[in-house]
């Protein structure tokens, strides 16, 4: 699932988009609402955790690079929104997941990747 830093004059929205581009390789139209929100720690370079919220938007993919700038860091893969649910480790984000499976309306004109 990609995830990144706020872009300083960008919306929530948009740095999400460069995030699944940068991260993923995937190329396409963000909406600009999110479908939900769930929260992590991530753990800093000096071994504190900081609690971050994550927007998750929704992607409707156009194009997949080959390659891709974060290709040798990352693995892209597709899953069906049951397998993605059973994939994550965090099980908040499984939770907003599975929630997606459970209301598919959710996805309603939307493709959602997740990388």
């Amino acid at each position: 699932m990609p995830k990144g830093w706020p872009v300083e004059g960008r919306s929530a929205a948009e740095s999400a988009a460069t995030e699944a581009y940068e991260e993923a390789g995937v190329v396409g139209e963000v909406d600009s609402v999110p479908l939900d929100v769930y929260h992590y720690a991530k753990e800093r370079k000096d071994g504190s955790f900081v609690r971050c919220r994550v927007d998750l938007f929704g992607l409707r993919v156009r194009e997949l690079l080959t390659p891709w700038q974060e290709q040798r860091k990352r693995r892209r893969g597709w899953f069906s929104v049951t397998a993605a649910a059973d994939t994550v480790d965090d099980c908040d984000l499984s939770r907003v997941i599975r929630g997606v499976a459970a209301d598919p309306e959710t996805l309603t004109g939307r493709e959602v990747a997740f990388a």
